[in-house]
């Protein structure tokens, strides 16, 4: 049975004030000094599908949903909303598309979106930004591969990593920096 589309914006929203947000747009400020904004990285899984959908926006979060993924983690990480004024310093994570694997992929780096066009992915959207090196407070945001799933799954929290390797997949590359919670963001 499909759930209506109140109940899922319900769920949504529920999912919103779960992480603590004001708005589904903004979740966490830092400190006046930087005045960043973050979102979450939400964790999805569709399990006919055996896809891992690293959710970032509210849009993703309705989108992920509306196609039947099961919210399995939250959050898997905090990424930029926005790129700040020293833009060299971040970089924009895209989300992409393969509809022959129904397989989701987030990618940073130009290898990653390299890999993702030769691949046949489609370009569906920007998701934020992350740093492109390590600072203060901030994890490796990895992403994995799954050849018998023909899955990619992008996590930066030790529980995501447990449970990537767990599952049988391997670390393909680190797309950026990430804050691996809401507490270590500055």
């Amino acid at each position: 049975m499909r759930k209506s589309s109140s109940l899922r914006l319900q769920r949504i929203a529920t999912l919103a004030m779960a992480l603590g947000l004001s708005s589904l747009g903004l979740v966490a400020t830092a400190s006046t000094a930087h005045a960043y904004t973050f979102r979450p990285i939400v964790q999805y899984y569709h399990w006919g599908r055996e896809d891992n959908f690293a959710a970032v926006t509210a849009h993703e979060w309705q989108s992920a949903e509306s196609q039947g993924y099961e919210l399995i983690r939250q959050p898997d990480g905090w990424v930029l909303e926005r790129a700040t004024t020293n833009q060299n310093t971040q970089a924009p994570l895209s989300l992409w598309w393969h509809a022959g694997r129904g397989d989701y992929m987030s990618t940073a780096t130009p290898s990653g979106v390299a890999s993702a066009k030769s691949a046949g992915y489609v370009y569906v959207g920007q998701q934020g930004y992350v740093w492109t090196y390590a600072r203060a407070g901030t994890v490796p945001l990895y992403l994995y591969w799954n050849g018998d799933r023909q899955d990619n799954y992008l996590t930066s929290t030790p529980e995501g990593i447990a449970a990537a390797e767990s599952a049988g997949y391997v670390p393909v590359r680190i797309e950026g920096w990430a804050y691996p919670s809401s507490n270590s963001i500055p």
